[in-house]
């Protein structure tokens, strides 16, 4: 073990000289520091854990069986933090996507792409300013997916049941009201 004291502290564990920064303090000790620089004080706190995991393993579980409302509520705290983040938002898409449509958000790209970048009946190619994003339009018989669409016209095709004779009606419709006939 090296005893160099240039840089300020040897670690008792690594025999680096260290900065007194490295170390963690320690009331008891003449200089206020621990004898073990923090990677070696966090080397030796990981194998403690990893020698003694079944033990702290019971007294986590009996402590949140005895603290079950602070566990909720540390819980709720937990989500309310990560709620805002990119990366939830990201990985609620990612569940509903694959949970409701079967896709990956690099399907639902693809799909928005092949449509050159916007909306599968008007060509809307700006994204909804609330923050939203096209709809998966699918079969809701066979939920089979078509495309992708803006929330105006999603909303004619489920209005219309998907009928395609009704979405036809009502073009002869609006031609014949145009038309003034």
């Amino acid at each position: 073990m090296v005893n160099d004291t240039t840089a300020g502290k040897t670690c008792r564990d690594c025999g680096a000289a260290k900065a007194p920064g490295d170390f963690n303090k320690h009331p008891k000790t003449r200089d206020g520091l621990q004898p073990h620089c923090r990677d070696c004080q966090r080397a030796r706190n990981a194998r403690h854990y990893r020698a003694n995991k079944p033990l702290y393993e019971a007294r986590i579980k009996q402590w949140r069986q005895e603290n079950p409302e602070r566990v909720k509520t540390a819980r709720r705290l937990s989500l309310e933090r990560l709620r805002g983040t990119p990366e939830f938002q990201e990985g609620v898409r990612r569940r509903w996507l694959k949970h409701k449509y079967g896709i990956t958000p690099a399907e639902y790209d693809a799909l928005l792409m092949a449509q050159g970048g916007g909306c599968g009946v008007c060509g809307a190619n700006e994204q909804p300013t609330d923050g939203k994003r096209f709809h998966v339009d699918h079969d809701h018989g066979t939920g089979k997916v078509r495309g992708v669409l803006c929330q105006p016209c999603n909303i004619i095709l489920g209005l219309a049941n998907d009928n395609c004779d009704t979405l036809a009606a009502a073009i002869l419709y609006l031609k014949k009201a145009q038309s003034g006939g």
